[in-house]
């Protein structure tokens, strides 16, 4: 008696999970096993090879089913590639030749070959018998599924599949049939091969009760159909649940190809305008068309209303065509929905008489080609260069496609492209009466059943989700359910809460409250009698720098000004958002000017200058010291950004305030040295919640708890504060507030200026730094360490001051110069880093203005949005005002600002920053354009500061940067979230 299968077990379960598919095709699990390659089924006449190329330093096992004797562990570096020769003795056990001849067209065998690697890997598999070779890529064990429909191509001899069993108790079914074609379960290893003579089963529906290896092994074909010579056409299938409905399928150099596409479903329509043959076709389940793909016509773009499968062949050498190379083989065709933005392939550069010529063509989006880089070896990567490019335009309406095709020379060094905006990659091999084709990577996401949130597939949503917005548009996609459903065989959750009144609706509208997290979650009744979940996330927004509905700030002496004095300026700009009611409340005034309130438009700006009272009310001049009372809070109803600008006539600078919800409880002070004579630096620790206490080495610094709003104020004259280790029990807002510095001695000590910053926690530190120069063509930068045995490198500066080896609160001085390209910057434990703006008299500086500092975020921090209305002071002293930007160097291209309704070239030039891969250039701003939104873009992730020079005056801050942990980001640039602040 049969075993009861897994899936009646998880009928009676009720709903189940959808599974959670390989993201690419490469992964650490795969199974194989070599068909029949024409009538040959001698060992000393076939090769089979197998090719893993590693991305990181691997071990990677081969285990042979049938004999566990003759397996084998092997090492492989990072970006190189590992080619296992089958011995005679391995190939009698990964290959099962049924005897053809004798009509034994099926059977079962435990010829397979397991593939299990420590960390990722691509695979793929090499079936060559004399004059007849194919290469396929292989699939993880986590990109199988139970639902495949077998394309292949009209055999001279056999055409056939064979299966590897993923799990025990696995039966094989064709057509829906509920009797199992295996005549025993499959044990997890075991084989299923079925040939059928002169038969093209192109369009046959194979299922399975547990996951399995699906490949196609016809034994030889002529394509097209009568024109010689044939071979052998080995592909391992994508389940169909990957299949999607929108292509481009490229042409190779031969000149003329074939392309197939399966319908999955019923009515298919498939239109494409490109190519001869028909424009527009219906096909039901199973039936294929056909069409030439030709290199002449840039490639072929199509598209169906329900998900499809497509092959592309190369043909026989003698079809009448230009090519004189090769002969039939087949590969897949990624559609456009399973693009990567990173592949790791293999090419077959192997020691062949007949296959002479290797190829890889790379395929991407024609706006983005020129960005596409390639790695060899594990090499740093580099622009694709020497290559030309074939533009299939004029196909999609959204997008037009581009391909190259070059020579591949390496056979042990893995290629590595990239693309910010997705790629594939097909490799192929001709020779003499022989070739081989396969595609190199793809996505296996599964696309069986879809939703759409705003009309963008729910598995995409993470990275093409937009903040802000608080209505969604909820439309399911559904394939799998009975045509005549029972009532609730859809329902819809909200953060796991059904949504009320939205069952069975297939579209709908739902109301959340923006930059917030939350999870939207599909349940279908499906033909099976299954309930499935199909989940997605809405993530939260960030938190930016000065973005945020809560803030308290102080501001610190200023040189020798004092509270009273009439050339003191303060001044707080706030940005809205969203629609904003603002509340600013002074803590140590009473009566009118205590609390102001402000209503903001969005989008709007408003600049509070400070009265003579409010300055007096928030002012810590350096003769104080202890505890005080003089800060300001500023509430919002919505997110704002905040902005603090501290001036004494020609003494300036200004930082971003951090809302509450950044704040830490641990902070290092990175500084500079004050004026020995009458220079102070100072320290303002405001508390945010009651009973703060504020601690240094353990030793609390007040006596008694501190309120809400009350500060602990701290100033040396002629010693930096620098290093200082501050921790409280609640957070707080921690600002430096140097009175006058010089970053560089100068001959004379006349042109120093004040720094203002506010200190980001230590919890938000990275490891990795990228430090621009501003026009001033030189600075100072500081990186202090949070760790004992901290190591720091760097790469572009000069070391000025300290070691490279640091325990916490240590700090080492670098001086970098724009002509060198600013400075990288590497830790391996969490670290901080402020970069200074020199005096005008530095050696090495030029122009004007004085010091300056702003905090530099990791890398980790890079956003790919930044709006920003340029802080431009009412100033006799500073007349130059900019915008400095760093982005990725590979796509500096695609950095835009946005002005006045209309995209604008930036007209500075851009500077790699030696040892990284970011470069950074300058953005003059003008002051008729100093009340309109800048918007800075890079899809790959972008920081921009702002600062301004002048006669001996000089500002500089960092506008906005992630202030997610660091230790939470993914590195950029792989999807930075998208944050737009007005």
């Amino acid at each position: 008696m049969r075993k009861k299968t897994l899936l009646a077990i998880i009928i009676l379960l009720g709903v189940i999970r959808v599974p959670v598919f390989s993201q690419t095709t490469q992964g650490t699990d795969f199974w194989v096993s070599f068909g029949s390659n024409g009538y040959i089924n001698e060992m000393s006449k076939i090769d089979l090879k197998i090719k893993v190329a590693a991305t990181e330093d691997t071990e990677v096992n081969f285990i042979f089913t049938a004999n566990n004797s003759l397996s084998t562990t092997q090492t492989i570096l990072a970006g190189q590639v590992y080619t296992f020769n089958l011995s005679t003795a391995n190939m009698k056990n990964a290959v099962y030749y049924a005897d053809l001849s004798s009509g034994n067209t099926s059977g079962i065998s435990n010829k397979s070959l397991h593939i299990k690697s420590t960390k990722p890997i691509t695979a793929y598999a090499y079936n060559r018998a004399d004059k007849s070779a194919d290469v396929t890529n292989l699939l993880p064990i986590d990109a199988l599924c139970t639902d495949y429909v077998h394309i292949s191509y009209t055999p001279y001899t056999y055409d056939g599949y064979t299966i590897v069993a993923t799990e025990d108790d696995t039966d094989i079914y064709e057509h829906g049939n509920t009797t199992p074609v295996n005549s025993v379960p499959l044990k997890m290893g075991e084989v299923y091969s079925f040939y059928a003579q002169k038969t093209d089963l192109t369009g046959k529906h194979i299922t399975a009760n547990h996951p399995i290896a699906y490949f196609v092994t016809n034994t030889a074909a002529f394509i097209p159909s009568g024109k010689a010579t044939s071979d052998n056409l080995f592909q391992q299938m994508m389940p169909m649940h990957t299949w999607g409905k929108a292509f481009f399928v490229p042409a190779t150099n031969q000149g003329k190809d074939r392309m197939r596409v399966v319908a999955a479903y019923d009515n298919t329509k498939i239109i494409q305008t490109h190519l001869p043959g028909a424009t527009s076709v219906i096909l039901n389940k199973g039936q294929f068309y056909e069409w030439e793909i030709v290199l002449a016509n840039s490639g072929c773009y199509f598209t169906a209303d329900k998900p499809v499968g497509v092959c592309s062949y190369l043909v026989g050498q003698d079809y009448a065509t230009t090519k004189i190379k090769g002969d039939p083989s087949m590969s897949l065709v990624t559609p456009i929905v399973q693009w990567v933005d990173q592949a790791t392939i293999a090419p077959f550069v192997i020691s062949n008489a007949n296959i002479t010529d290797h190829h890889i063509m790379v395929i991407t989006p024609k706006a983005t080609r020129d960005q596409t880089t390639v790695s060899i070896g594990g090499a740093a990567p580099t622009a694709l260069s020497g290559v030309s490019w074939t533009i299939g335009s004029d196909l999609d309406p959204n997008e037009d496609y581009a391909f190259c095709t070059f020579k591949a020379t390496e056979d042990a060094k893995a290629y590595t492209f990239a693309n910010p905006a997705g790629l594939t990659a097909k490799v192929y091999g001709v020779g003499d009466s022989e070739s081989y084709f396969y595609s190199a990577v793809a996505a296996a996401r599964d696309l069986s059943t879809e939703f759409y949130v705003n009309d963008i597939l729910y598995l995409d949503l993470s990275e093409r989700f937009t903040r802000g917005v608080s209505n969604y548009r909820l439309k399911a996609d559904l394939k799998n359910v009975s045509a005549t459903p029972s009532p609730g065989y859809l329902k819809w959750f909200v953060d796991d809460v059904e949504s009320p009144n939205t069952r069975d609706l297939e579209e709908w509208t739902l109301k959340l409250m923006p930059n917030h997290p939350h999870t939207i979650r599909m349940d279908v009744e499906e033909q099976d009698g299954v309930t499935r979940s199909y989940s997605c996330s809405l993530p939260a927004c960030d938190l930016l720098v000065a973005g945020g509905t809560d803030f308290w700030l102080a501001f610190g002496a200023n040189g020798n000004s004092t509270s009273t004095s009439a050339n003191l300026q303060f001044q707080v700009r706030v940005t809205a958002i969203e629609a904003a009611d603002l509340t600013f409340t002074f803590t140590n005034i009473s009566g009118a000017e205590r609390t102001l309130k402000k209503r903001l438009a969005a989008g709007e700006i408003d600049t509070l200058d400070l009265s003579a009272l409010q300055r007096t009310n928030t002012h810590s001049p350096h003769t104080e010291f202890g505890i005080s009372n003089k800060s300001l809070r500023i509430e919002s109803t919505t997110p704002v950004r905040v902005l603090a600008l501290n001036q004494f006539k020609s003494s300036a600078d200004i930082t971003n305030i951090l809302p509450v919800s950044a704040l830490g409880t641990e902070y290092y002070l990175i500084s500079h040295d004050p004026d020995k004579n009458v220079g102070y630096d100072g320290i303002i620790i405001i508390a945010t919640k009651n009973g703060t206490m504020i601690y240094e080495n353990n030793i609390a610094l007040n006596a008694t708890p501190l309120s809400a709003g009350q500060i602990w104020v701290n100033y040396k004259q002629g010693v930096t504060q620098n290093g200082r280790h501050i921790t409280s029990n609640k957070p707080v807002a921690c600002f430096v507030a140097n009175t006058g510095t010089y970053p560089v001695p100068a001959a004379t000590n006349n042109t120093g200026d004040n720094l203002f910053q506010q200190m980001m926690p230590v919890h938000l530190w990275g490891k990795e730094y990228c430090v621009p120069v501003t026009n001033r063509k030189m600075e100072r930068i500081r990186v202090i360490a949070s760790q004992d045995g901290t190591t720091i490198t760097q790469t572009g500066g000069t070391i000025i001051l300290g070691n490279l080896k640091l325990d916490k609160g240590q700090f080492v001085e670098l001086e970098a110069l724009q002509s060198t390209g600013g400075c990288f910057i590497s830790a391996d434990k969490p670290v901080g880093v402020c970069t200074f703006m020199c005096n005008q008299s530095a050696p090495n500086a030029t122009g004007t203005g004085d010091a300056s500092m702003a905090w530099v975020p990791s890398i980790e921090q890079f956003i790919t949005e930044v709006v920003i209305r340029p802080f431009i002071p009412a100033s006799t002293y500073m007349t130059s005002h900019y915008a400095l930007i760093v982005a990725p160097t590979s796509d500096i291209a695609q950095t835009t600002l946005y002005i006045n309704g209309i995209f604008t070239a930036l007209n500075g030039t851009w500077t790699a920053i030696p040892g990284s891969q970011y470069s950074f250039c300058t953005q003059t701003l003008t002051i008729a354009n100093a009340s309109k939104p800048h918007v800075f873009s890079n899809p790959k992730g972008l920081l921009v500061y702002g600062y301004g020079t002048g006669t001996n005056e000089s500002y500089y801050y960092l506008s906005a940067a992630s202030l997610m942990p660091a230790s939470l980001k993914l590195r950029i640039p792989v999807n930075p979230p998208k944050i737009r602040l007005i």
